[in-house]
């Protein structure tokens, strides 16, 4: 929680804060997640 904020993040620099906080707790806890799509094979016609 920010000294210059209520509820919510209204001011764009905190929540810029916020989503990089977040963003690195996600990925310490649970990892990012991404995987490339594999491409399929394409069916001949």
């Amino acid at each position: 929680m920010k000294d210059t904020e209520g509820h919510g993040f209204h001011n764009e620099e905190n929540r810029f804060d916020f989503y990089n906080a977040m963003e690195k707790f996600l990925d310490q806890h649970i990892g990012s997640g991404y995987k490339a799509a594999a491409e399929e094979p394409r069916k001949a016609a």
